[in-house]
C-alpha cells in the first residue's frame, strides 16, 4: 500500500455431508441482513458483526465472534523504525466471504481458515463449523467459496505463498482437499512487507460460474516487476488444478483487489494501488489474461479495493487515500466519473455493495454507508469495539451480488 498513516494428493470427498441452508425455526428465511469484518489482532482474531436496519443504515446491534485464532499486520518498511501498519492489515481484499448461509474466514498470524455457519433468524452470532484448518502456508488473507463446486480456496501471501483449497462439509466444516499447499513461489515475506522490496498476495476469487480460480500477487517494488494473475483451472468433478497460469499484464505491478462483471464472466476490473486500476479480458480456453483498458485518472490515490453494485450495473475501483470511489462500466472498461463523500473520513478500504449501498471501512474508526446511484453518504457509523489498525475485509448477508447469480461461461450455469 502507497500509505501508513492512515493509515492459506487427490480429492477427499469420502463421508462428506452436502451444505445446506440454515432455516429459521419454521423453515422461513428471516429478512435479517448484517455486515461482517474481520479484526486481525495478534493476541487474537474475531469477525465483527453489524446489523443493517430495514432503511440500510447501521444500527447498534453488534457481536463479536472468535476466530479461535490470531491474527498479522503487514511491516511499513518506510517507518523508521520499521513498524506494522495502521491500516489495511493484510494488504488484500476478500479476508472475510459470505455465500449463502456460510461465512469463510483465515488467521494470518496462526494461518488457519474458519468456516461458520449463519442462523437467518440471528445472523449476528456465528457458529463455527468444525474447527479452524491449517492452509499449509504464511499469512493466510484472502479466502474464496463456491456453492457449486463446495469448496473453499485460501491465498497464503507471505514468505511461503500459494493456494490451499478445502471441500465443505455442513457438519465437519473445512476438510483438506488432499492436495496440499499449491506452491507459487513468488517474492515475498512474513509478515508481508508496505512498499517493501518483496511483492505480497492480494485476493482469490472463483470465476462466477466457478470454471476457474483466479488470484492476484503484487510483483516487486525493487526492482520493480509486474504483478501476476495467477489463473487455476477447475475439473467437471469440482477439482482445482495443482499448478495455475502465472500471467503478467502491463501496467499491473501491484494488482489488489478485482471482481468480475457477473454478466460477462470474462472480465474484471482489477485495482493497482500505483495508479488506478486495468479491465483484463480472462480467456477460459488457454487461462491467459489480456489488457482490456487502463484507468490511471488522478483523482485515485492508492486504489486497492474493487466492487460490483447489481444496482447500477457499474464497477468501481475505491481508493484508501482518496474520498471517492471511481465508477467504472464493467464492458467497456470506461471511467464514469467518481462518487465523493467527506474528507473527514479519510478515503475508503474494504468495501461490500448491496444493490446501490456501499459499506466501507474508513480511514477512521467510522464505518461508511454510500449511495454509489445519488452519491449521498447515508451514514458515518462510529464502531470503537475494537482497534482500527486491525480491520479488514467487508462482507454482507444475505449475499445477493454478482457471485452465484450471474453466468457462467461457456454454458455453465452459476451457482
Amino acid at each position: 500500500m502507497l500509505f501508513s498513516s492512515l493509515i492459506t494428493l487427490g480429492l477427499v470427498t469420502a463421508g462428506l455431508s452436502s451444505p445446506t441452508p440454515w432455516r429459521g425455526p419454521h423453515g422461513h428465511d428471516a429478512a435479517k441482513k448484517v455486515i461482517y469484518f474481520l479484526n486481525v489482532d495478534p493476541s487474537g482474531s474475531s469477525v465483527v458483526a453489524i446489523e443493517v436496519g430495514h432503511n440500510g443504515m447501521l444500527m447498534n446491534s453488534t457481536a463479536v465472534t472468535s476466530t479461535e485464532g490470531t491474527g498479522s499486520q503487514a511491516i511499513n518498511q518506510t517507518a523508521i523504525p520499521e513498524a506494522p501498519v495502521t491500516a489495511d492489515p493484510l494488504q488484500g481484499q476478500d479476508a472475510v466471504t459470505v455465500v449463502g448461509n456460510y461465512l469463510f474466514t483465515v488467521n494470518s498470524g496462526s494461518d488457519t481458515a474458519v468456516m461458520y455457519r449463519i442462523d437467518p433468524a440471528n445472523p449476528l452470532h456465528l457458529e463455527m463449523v468444525g474447527k479452524p484448518m491449517s492452509t499449509l502456508g504464511e499469512v493466510a488473507m484472502s479466502i474464496a467459496y463456491s456453492a457449486k463446486l463446495e469448496k473453499a480456496c485460501v491465498l497464503n501471501g507471505g514468505a511461503l505463498n500459494g493456494v490451499t483449497c478445502f471441500c465443505v462439509d455442513a457438519k465437519r466444516g473445512l476438510v483438506p482437499d488432499g492436495v496440499g499447499l499449491r506452491k507459487l513461489g513468488l517474492n515475498s515475506t512474513t509478515p508481508v512487507q508496505f512498499v517493501g522490496e518483496k511483492g505480497s498476495g492480494s485476493d482469490i476469487r472463483f470465476t462466477p460460474g466457478s470454471e476457474k480460480l483466479v488470484a492476484t500477487f503484487k510483483g516487486d517494488n525493487m526492482p520493480a516487476t509486474l504483478g501476476h494473475i495467477l489463473v487455476f483451472d477447475v475439473s467437471g468433478q469440482g477439482e482445482v488444478a495443482t499448478k495455475g497460469t502465472d500471467n503478467q499484464v502491463s501496467p499491473l505491478a501491484a494488482p489488489f483487489g478485482f471482481v468480475f462483471d457477473p454478466n460477462e464472466p470474462d472480465l474484471m476490473l482489477i485495482s493497482d494501488i500505483n495508479f488506478g486500476g486495468v479491465l483484463a479480458k480472462l480467456d477460459y480456453e488457454t487461462n491467459g489474461a489480456s489488457l482490456v483498458k487502463v484507468q490511471n485518472s488522478s483523482t485515485f490515490a492508492a486504489s486497492c479495493w474493487a466492487a460490483y453494485s447489481s444496482g447500477t450495473n457499474m464497477s468501481y475501483l475505491i481508493s484508501a487515500m482518496a474520498p471517492n470511489f471511481g465508477k467504472v462500466d464493467p464492458v467497456s472498461g470506461d471511467l464514469g466519473g467518481f462518487v465523493t463523500f467527506p474528507k473527514s473520513l479519510g478515503g475508503a478500504f474494504d468495501t461490500i455493495i448491496d444493490g446501490t449501498t456501499a459499506y466501507f471501512l474508513s480511514g477512521t474508526s467510522a464505518i461508511g454507508v454510500l449511495d454509489v446511484a445519488s452519491g449521498a453518504l447515508l451514514q458515518s457509523f462510529d464502531y470503537s469495539g475494537s482497534d482500527r489498525h486491525f480491520w479488514t475485509g467487508m462482507a454482507i448477508y444475505p449475499n445477493g451480488e454478482g457471485y452465484g447469480h450471474g453466468k457462467g461461461h461457456g454454458g455453465h450455469g452459476g451457482w
